[in-house]
């Protein structure tokens, strides 16, 4: 008999589960234990399937059965099935833990007694991902469902809830069902951080931090425990980047070494058209918060295309459809509107077949080679299927990945993004896909590193991995270990090739760590190898293939890690043998949380907290601009946004985010459907005014290099210079414009001619003042000239945006000052 529904869920073995983490500068140490009692009154065998991070190495698990302790040990798979099975045969208990992706594992428990309570205790160890000044930490806690292609094909093995396939051979193995469960899971986290600490967030639950010694700090879930039906995500803000090192373990006379490279790279000057190819999903599994995410992180993507880009959008689900049926279109207002307009309109339909519109995208790709955004929760069975597709066809492509969901398949969209020269992004709802979706295209237009190449000076390595170094992205850590002979001595550099010029960054030996607790490099050293021999299989020559496989379990026994053709097996032998064969139950798993298959109940985080709800670009604008200016000391456009507002950080930065989304093809930003030319110019610089305000300002580098190219095409236009209006929307223009010079955020030689601007407006602008007799001035200790509200310097001295350098604002006025004593030479004084 086999019980697998969740009418007993107060039968279900499984009482809880605890996560412990020591987490050192970049690398983890983690333990999970599940606790499971018999409290039937039948023998059991327990099936459950649980995740864990792709990039786990698993090192091991122990248990106890009562007050016995039981160690493991590791098999090649089918062996090791069959010790567990010999076991459960003569009555005994065992555990047989088992990979059936990178991020999905089964566990048996084989002749759990009536009255029997086990405790396992499974270890891992995990590198984490430093960028952007955040290290990010996922714990996953359920297996979700998956879209399972193909038609039944071969004998169902596993319990799982689909039939294997021709497509995907296990599929039994990685569909447990879906019930109601009342286990929980909490955890406890230290952190010694490779930076010092701004501060410990999660987008996914709420959590308690702790001070410990140093920069140390304790992470807990504020609740104690929470229902394993999400990622738990923890990200770590730092006050610094990464930066190079090394970390090395001496064995012997070999070592094991981990080296972190980050390149940090000029901004490409020369912009050039791309092409885009956008794939959206829009299956079953993303209705309701993700959909509106992805559909969100569309919009935004394609606003910051510029006008040499092109662009087309696929969404599917179980087929596809195309925004452009005849390919990719130039990115103008018009295309931008009808685009919009048509992602707005998707909705949630069928299944997830991502292979068929993948296929089309890379087979219709432009010579060049396109860049291939795919937004989607990754849930497929096929992914073997999929990435030995895309690793033979990618060409001269690129895919980045965005990963959107509560439980999403993290192994499908990193190694997608891997084996096709891109990046991914994880987007949890309540996050912030704005920051996630610039981010990405920060690393479309900055320079890469590529033919990277590392030399070892004298040091002998004989064993490097990753074996082939990807193309590096600017400010992005490259992890590499290696096994080596001999004493340390030199430096190590890697090298490579940023557009055509050779670029190269050392490591002095002398400087890295060495410590007896890095013992677990050898281990991260193993995995990296065991992953260049499983990938080998996909297209290793038929005759190799027994002998590559056999490396891989001989090096997962020896240095004692999983991998996916081993078993962790234990056996714990039993006084009074059970009788017969146990029933067979298999835990159901909770539904993730916020998939509107299941139910619509997801209402923590509301849309309002990932975009900010829909208002005028006014009201906008008014809560990133200060007050204080005059309302006489601007054009009519903005009259009605200085409004007294109560503002705050978070406030600040979300409604940048909205303006963000306003942008227009152009590069500018309109107030409505207002179309002026002079209103809309004066809205751009007013947008251009705030965007540079921002505390992460170079999230907006490219929307900021567009608007800016929108006002120096106006201000090349032939301005009537007698108008007053229009040299109070030219003043504020080059003001905009100086800002970005002065805060360094667009290229030098904008800079130049953005200063050459601001005098030649600056003299026209304060001849019309002096003509016009609105210029005055007083005298007193020092010699000062004092602007009436329509002039420049009023403009200039008010305008002063929050958390501003004030140095900007009176710069700027004084450069006027200087331009009227040279008009007025007779009346100021020397």
């Amino acid at each position: 008999m086999v019980l697998k529904r969740e009418n007993v869920k107060n039968e279900l073995p499984l009482q809880a589960v605890k996560l412990e983490g020591d987490v050192s500068g970049m690398v983890g140490e983690f333990s999970v234990t599940q606790v499971y009692e018999n409290k039937g009154n039948r023998d059991l065998e327990v099936i459950y399937t649980f995740p864990l991070p792709d990039n786990a190495v698993v090192t091991g698990f122990e248990a106890t059965v009562g007050d016995a302790e039981i160690k493991s040990e590791i098999r090649e798979k089918a062996e090791a099935f069959k010790v567990y099975n010999d076991a459960v045969r003569r009555g005994d208990s065992a555990l047989l833990v088992e990979q059936y992706r990178p991020n999905i594992f089964q566990i048996s428990l084989g002749q759990v007694q009536p009255g029997d309570k086990i405790t396992v205790t499974l270890a891992y160890l995990q590198e984490l991902s430093f960028v952007d000044r955040e290290i990010r930490m996922t714990i996953p806690t359920v297996v979700a469902p998956r879209y399972i292609p193909g038609v039944p094909a071969g004998k169902r093995q596993g319990l799982g809830t689909v039939p294997p396939t021709d497509r995907v051979p296990n599929a039994d193995f990685i569909t447990p069902p879906i019930g109601d469960v009342d286990y929980t899971l909490d955890i406890a986290i230290l952190i010694d951080p490779p930076k010092p600490l701004d501060e410990v967030i999660s987008p996914s639950h709420e959590i308690e931090v702790e001070e410990s010694e140093g920069d140390k700090v304790k992470v807990y879930l504020s609740q104690g425990h929470c229902a394993l039906d999400r990622d738990i995500i923890i990200a770590c803000q730092c006050t610094e980047e990464s930066s190079a090192k090394g970390m090395v373990y001496q064995k012997d006379d070999s070592g094991y070494i981990l080296l972190s490279f980050v390149p940090d790279l000029a901004v490409p000057q020369e912009e050039v058209g791309k092409d885009y190819i956008f794939l959206i999903d829009i299956s079953g599994s993303m209705a309701g918060v993700k959909l509106q995410q992805a559909k969100d992180a569309l919009n935004l993507c394609l606003r910051n295309l510029s006008d040499l880009d092109s662009f087309n959008i696929i969404a599917f689900d179980d087929q596809y459809r195309c925004f452009s049926r005849d390919g990719s279109v130039s990115f103008n207002q018009k295309s931008l509107d009808r685009a919009s307009h048509w992602i707005n309109n998707l909705q949630c339909l069928g299944g997830t077949e991502i292979f068929e519109p993948i296929r089309y995208a890379l087979s219709n790709s432009a010579r060049e080679g396109s860049h291939i955004l795919l937004l989607t929760d990754g849930q497929v069975g096929n992914e073997k299927e999929i990435l030995g597709y895309v690793k033979k066809q990618r060409g001269r492509n690129t895919i980045f990945t965005f990963g959107v969901d509560t439980a999403v398949n993290e192994f499908f969209i990193n190694e997608l993004a891997r084996v096709a020269g891109g990046k991914p992004e994880f987007i949890f709802p309540g996050e912030r896909i704005e920051d996630k979706v610039l981010r990405q295209f920060a690393r479309v237009n900055s320079p890469i590193v590529e033919d990277v190449e590392i030399d070892w000076g004298e040091l002998v390595v004989s064993d490097v991995y990753p074996d082939t170094l990807p193309r590096l992205f600017d400010m992005e850590p490259l992890l590499v270990t290696a096994k080596y002979q001999g004493k340390l001595t030199g430096d190590i550099s890697i090298k490579g090739k940023v557009q055509g010029e050779e670029c190269r960054t050392l490591v002095n030996l002398s400087e890295v760590s060495q410590d007896i607790r890095f013992s677990y490099l050898e281990k991260f050293w193993a995995a990296g190898k065991i992953k260049f021999l499983e990938d080998t299989l996909l297209h290793v020559n038929p005759r190799r293939e027994d002998t590559v496989k056999q490396e891989i379990i001989d090096l997962s026994i020896d240095c004692g890690i999983g991998s996916s053709l081993t078993s962790f097996v234990a056996v714990h032998e039993r006084k009074t043998k059970a009788k017969g064969f146990p029933e067979t139950v298999v835990m159901p798993v909770a539904a993730p949380r916020g998939w509107g298959m299941f139910d619509d109940s997801y209402g923590e985080v509301s849309l309002d907290k990932v975009m900010c709800e829909d208002t005028s670009f006014n009201e906008v604008i008014y809560q990133c601009v200060s007050p204080s200016i005059s309302e006489r000391s601007v054009p009519e456009f903005d009259t009605e946004i200085y409004e007294d507002i109560e503002r705050n950080e978070s406030g600040i930065e979300d409604t940048l985010r909205k303006l963000a989304l306003s942008q227009r093809a152009d590069g500018s930003f309109i107030d409505g459907e207002d179309d002026d030319d002079l209103k809309k110019v004066g809205t751009t610089a007013l947008a251009v005014a705030a965007l540079v305000i921002s505390t992460n300002k170079g999230l907006y580098k490219r929307q900021l290099r567009k608007a800016v190219k929108y006002l120096l095409k106006v201000a090349e236009t032939a301005w009537d210079r007698k108008e007053q209006e229009h040299l109070k929307t030219y003043a504020m223009t080059l003001f905009a414009l100086r800002s970005t010079a002065v805060y360094g955020v667009l290229a030098n030689e904008i800079n130049s001619v953005i200063r050459s601007k601001v005098l030649e407006v600056g003299s026209d602008y304060l001849q019309n003042m002096i003509d016009s007799e609105e210029v005055k001035y007083i005298e007193g200790e020092e010699i000062k000239v004092q602007l009436l509200p329509d002039t420049a310097y009023a403009f200039f001295s008010k305008m002063s945006l929050p958390d501003y350098d004030s140095k900007l604002c009176s710069g700027l006025a004084w450069q006027y000052i200087d331009l009227v004593k040279q008009k007025l030479p007779e009346r100021i004084g020397s």
